[in-house]
This record gives C-alpha cells, sequence and structure tokens, in this order.
C-alpha cells in the first residue's frame, strides 16, 4: 500500500490513451482505445478470449502478444521491441487512421433518445 497511481475518480481510458506512448494490457477493451489512438500494445492474455484477441491483434503488426507463462526473457525482449520497433508504431497509426473511433452504445442511446424527443 502506499505506491503507485492512485485515483479518486474514474479515468478516461480514451484520453489516457491518447497521451500514452505505448500501451500494456490483458487484451480486453483496453486494446481497442489503444489501438484507436494509435498505439502499439503489448498484450498478456490471462484467459482464452484474451489470448485469442491478442492473436488477432498481433496479426495486425501493430501489437506483440507474450503468453503469461513466466519467461522473463521472452518478456523482456518483447518490452525491448515495443519501445524501439518503429514498425509497430506505424501500423498502429494505420489502424487509427483506418478506423476511427465508433460512438459507444450509451452515446448512441442518448443520441436516440434526444432525436425522439426532438432535442437532438
Amino acid at each position: 500500500s502506499g505506491r503507485g497511481l492512485k485515483t479518486t475518480r474514474p479515468l478516461r481510458m480514451a484520453e489516457v490513451c491518447a497521451q500514452a506512448d505505448l500501451g500494456l494490457c490483458h487484451a480486453g477493451g483496453t486494446t481497442e482505445l489503444l489501438l484507436h489512438a494509435g498505439k502499439p500494445v503489448l498484450l498478456l492474455p490471462m484467459q482464452m478470449e484474451q489470448t485469442m484477441t491478442a492473436r488477432r491483434a498481433e496479426a495486425t503488426g501493430a501489437c506483440l502478444h507474450q503468453p503469461m507463462n513466466g519467461d522473463a526473457d521472452a518478456l523482456r525482449e518483447r518490452v525491448d521491441r515495443l519501445v524501439t520497433d518503429p514498425a509497430l508504431a506505424r501500423a498502429a497509426r494505420r489502424i487509427a487512421d483506418e478506423h476511427p473511433p465508433r460512438k459507444s452504445g450509451l452515446d448512441l442511446l442518448l443520441q436516440g433518445c434526444c432525436e425522439a424527443l426532438g432535442t437532438g
């Protein structure tokens, strides 16, 4: 306790991702946010669905995938590559350019309600 980042309110993850140079996550929803922000990502999946996402994301050229198998040398190599390989950053930027963020389900629901009420 007493170490690390502490927040008092929820973070706006899209803004956090936009400010980051790169990402490290488990291959869940943050993966999409990081790629929409044009950031290369190291994925460390912990369950099968995340592993499937990590493999697909790695195939884009913008992400690296490391199974959580305790192989510290392999993890170190992937972190080094994430930081130094410009091809990963270029691929991430291409994805961001080709796939702009979509409105969230909540945004679409609110938009529909406003339109139905004649206020939007």
